[in-house]
């Protein structure tokens, strides 16, 4: 048995246990939460605050050969020209860099992973288990020509490999046509699966539905198709596709950076179970902007951190992705970050029977963050994964 102690311990699914400890066994599973360690023998005692591990609900693993290639802060749009004119490579390279890329992943604490595939690149790494992945399989097809065969495409892929956990999901409202999204979400209603979406990352976006103008329509002819197809709705991009959202459904919305306070109630209140997936490092790395902190706050909306690739990202960490939010909005409480990035994504995952949370007969992985500031998380916390 190990007995360990901190400043704080966050169970997460209960308030913060001052100079608590956790007993964890040779397995790293939960045997007790203890408020003291009077009378204990043999406690490690740590500076800094002990939370379950860390959940990634947005990763784009199949492109970590890309690190450092792409251009910083030239918006969305150069950004997807440069990443697609350079992502070939050779395919050992791609294997070694998956790789260690899960190998950073697991030393930042991170137990879990939200995964976006569009090839089967990452398929023999996830098989190996070292730590849980939910794979989305995305797709692709701007015309409703496109639907079927990029939706038997996805279907080929899941037949061709054996993943545990996985769900078809389309890119983006803008990339998959109306009868792309409503195959997918037929398929999720009856796979139980979870829906996930690149949703408003750019002001392009919305320009694209609003006026049917601006640098996404510059990318489809890039592309080379012909966007006279397109035909702006007047509204938003998510107001655009949320119609086609089934209510029962769990889903994802990713990045969010220029969603409105007004488009996030109305879809919480659509919704059953709506999550929020923030990817601030990602956000700064293309745009040089980060999402509106506050409202999400403030609309108690239910939050998910990720890391996007390392493509768009100088690293694979949720407490990165933390230090992102705090340096822009300090007044961030480090319990709200802390669910974020562990029970919210759990929760999201269906894995919050294992992880998310700090309680007894789990093992949700024990991350320690030290280097805090009157309790909280600062620019210079690191982490540590101790079980």
């Amino acid at each position: 048995m190990r007995k360990i102690s901190a400043d704080y311990i966050y169970p997460i699914s209960s308030s913060p246990i001052k100079n608590g400890v956790v007993v964890i066994d040779e397995n790293s599973k939960i045997v007790d939460l203890l408020s003291s360690t009077d009378g204990l023998e043999d406690v490690e005692i740590y500076d800094g605050l002990i939370c379950p591990g860390f959940v990634n609900t947005h990763c784009h693993l199949e492109l970590s050969h890309m690190k450092g290639i792409v251009s910083e802060g030239r918006g969305l749009v150069e950004f997807i020209k440069e990443l697609m004119s350079q992502r070939e490579a050779d395919p050992d390279f791609i294997q070694q860099c998956i790789a260690d890329a899960e190998t950073e992943m697991i030393t930042n604490g991170i137990v879990a992973i939200g995964d976006i595939s569009n090839s089967s690149d990452t398929f023999a790494q996830k098989a190996k288990n070292n730590l849980y992945y939910h794979t989305f399989i995305e797709l692709y097809g701007f015309m409703d020509e496109q639907a079927a065969e990029s939706f038997d495409n996805g279907l080929k892929l899941i037949a061709e490999n054996k993943l545990s956990n996985y769900s078809l999901v389309p890119h983006s409202p803008y990339s998959a046509s109306r009868q792309l999204w409503k195959k997918v979400c037929k398929w999720n209603i009856e796979n139980n699966g979870i829906i996930s979406f690149h949703n408003e990352e750019t002001e392009d976006e919305n320009r694209l539905f609003l006026e049917g103008k601006g640098g996404l329509i510059d990318l489809m002819q890039w592309f080379g198709l012909d966007t006279s197809f397109w035909t702006p709705t007047g509204k938003t991009s998510l107001n655009s596709i949320k119609d086609l959202l089934p209510k029962e459904l769990k889903t994802l919305l990713v990045h969010n950076t220029i969603t409105s306070s007004d488009e996030l109630l109305s879809l919480n209140l659509k919704l059953d179970s709506p999550y929020w997936c923030l990817c601030p490092n990602a956000n700064w790395y293309i745009e040089r902007r980060i999402p509106n902190i506050d409202d999400f706050i403030t609309s108690n909306t239910k939050v998910t951190l990720g890391t996007d690739s390392l493509s768009s990202n100088w690293g694979l960490s949720i407490l990165s992705e933390m230090k992102r939010i705090y340096k822009h909005y300090p007044k961030t409480p480090t319990a709200t970050l802390l669910k974020w990035g562990t029970q919210n994504g759990a929760k999201l995952l269906g894995i919050d029977n294992a992880y998310g949370s700090l309680a007894k007969d789990k093992s949700p992985g024990i991350n320690l963050i030290s280097s805090l500031k009157a309790g909280e998380i600062t620019d210079s916390s690191e982490v540590v994964k101790l079980g």
